[in-house]
């Protein structure tokens, strides 16, 4: 029996090098291929918020000018020196270098006082026959400072009288050419359906502003894909993959277009990131294959630990997307509430921005992490959100402030969701319309918040489980984020 188990000692180690030398081998045939398709997936991934985070970007920067561009065809006639300092306010409050208006014959008034005629340009061409448009104007014409220009239509019924223009600087869309990727060792850039490079990255090993891609990838060597079915994916706005040669060196790249004129976007990262990843997924095999085998009590005690963490992480994480959820619910409501009020009172619709712009930039601190902010700082929020309510629903809406303690910590945009459930499904549902009382206290060591209205009410039983998504996530964070308990009481028509 000894010399049993003298050899079970001698063979198994050498039966468990010999399995996992094996198990290597065969990981290795085809770790190689798995790693390039979870690399391209990636991309793909990256490239998709990429072009997302650009047209919604764009989309506000067009939102500004249509605003402004709705407000001027409001108007009978205006001033040209208020127009100008309009525009000068805007482009204090967004990312432009200037903002212009256009006539229909071309004449432009600029927001820094010049006058230029741009009758001749695509994008003014574009919003002549009522379209959006966006393009990145040649370096010649701006004295090497290379810019992308948008503009809007200025049109009243269906008569165009002329276009609004804005202007910002190449970096701000630099910005969004940086994947988030594989420690941002990769790099994006933008270019048209025939293949003309837009805007690059600023890397020294990417493509440059100005070249051909279909012409660069024509003397080049390929892999994943021929060159011929490469053109035609572009032409018909297809996304791909492909391996090419630049410089010396093996890139893998995803193009696909983003929705935007004919351009796409193209996601790169050079060989020695599918090289590391497939040298740290064999050494983690490797090791994982020693642990496995060997020792089985290790792999416990570490699934354990490794549950526990990611319990923690899960519980954070949750946290966080709770976070996300909430932060686009006042804005929305904030458009739309300046959406309603640009036709029929521009002034206010133009104040009502300001006011909304001096909230993001107060407030976008607080909108990007989940840490605790004073209740003073989320009562501004409050007040300017009520004061959008109030404009919205005029006298049908009443809110009374009963503030004695504001010195202390609750979570960001917590408190807001009750609020607008107050107004939007309690004193607005009446005819005559309401009033809300928000008020805070301390007792006995304890913070109170009272919000209550006068509203039409409801079945609490019926309403438990049909929580809006605002107030669940409120619910939540402040129970988790600060042990703090809500106590919700109504009755139906009181």
């Amino acid at each position: 029996m000894k010399k049993y188990i003298d050899r079970l000692v001698l063979i198994l180690p050498l039966t468990l090098i010999v399995i996992v030398f094996i198990c290597v081998i065969v990981y290795k045939n085809f770790n190689y291929q798995t790693v390039k398709k979870q690399v391209y997936a990636i991309l793909h991934d990256s490239a998709n918020e990429q072009s997302t985070t650009l047209k919604v970007t764009l989309e506000g920067q067009y939102s500004i000018l249509e605003t402004f561009a709705n407000s001027l065809a409001s108007q009978e006639d205006y001033d040209i020196d208020d127009v100008i300092r309009r525009m000068g306010a805007i482009q204090d409050a967004s990312s432009f270098i200037y903002v212009g208006v256009a006539n229909v014959n071309g004449n432009l008034y600029s927001s820094d006082g010049r006058m230029i005629n741009v009758r001749d340009r695509d994008y003014f061409q574009q919003a002549l026959i009522g379209q959006r448009a966006i393009e990145k104007l040649p370096i010649e014409r701006l004295d090497l400072k290379p810019r992308f220009v948008i503009a809007v239509p200025i049109q009243k019924d269906d008569k165009i009288l002329g276009a609004v223009i804005g202007s910002y600087e190449e970096k701000e869309v630099n910005k969004l050419l940086v994947p988030e990727v594989f420690n941002k060792t990769g790099y994006s850039f933008l270019c048209k359906q025939n293949g003309d490079i837009i805007i690059g990255a600023n890397n020294p090993v990417s493509l440059l502003n100005g070249q051909n891609v279909l012409d660069f990838l024509k003397m080049s060597k390929l892999e994943d894909i021929s060159y011929e079915d490469f053109e035609k994916h572009l032409k018909n706005n297809d996304n791909g993959i492909i391996n090419y040669e630049y410089k010396g060196q093996i890139r893998y790249a995803v193009y696909q277009p983003i929705g935007l004129n004919d351009w796409y976007i193209f996601n790169v990262i050079p060989m020695e990131v599918v090289k590391n990843l497939t040298k740290e997924n064999t050494i983690n095999f490797l090791i994982m294959m020693t642990v496995v085998l060997g020792c089985s009590i290790g792999i416990f005690i570490f699934i354990l630990y490794r549950e526990k963490i990611t319990a923690e992480k899960f519980e954070t994480q949750r946290v966080d997307i709770m976070l996300s959820q909430i932060k686009p619910h006042f804005l929305y409501n904030t458009l739309s509430t300046i959406r309603t009020q640009i036709n029929s009172c521009p002034e206010v619709a133009s104040n009502l921005i300001y006011d909304f712009s001096k909230y993001l930039r107060n407030n976008i601190d607080v909108l990007s992490n989940d840490e605790l902010i004073s209740f003073s700082k989320e009562l501004e929020t409050i007040k300017i959100y009520c004061e959008m309510e109030k404009i919205r629903f005029g006298n049908r809406v009443n809110v009374i402030f009963d503030i004695s303690e504001a010195d202390f910590l609750v979570p960001p945009l917590s408190i807001q969701p009750f609020i607008e459930n107050a107004i939007k499904h309690g004193v607005s549902q009446k005819l005559e319309g309401g009033t809300v009382w928000i008020g805070s206290s301390e007792h006995e060591n304890k913070y109170i918040i009272v919000i209550k209205d006068d509203g039409v009410g409801f079945d609490i039983n019926v309403n438990k489980k049909k929580k809006s998504v605002g107030m669940t996530n409120s619910l939540y964070r402040i129970s988790k984020m600060t042990k703090g308990k809500i106590n919700i009481n109504s009755t139906i028509g009181i």
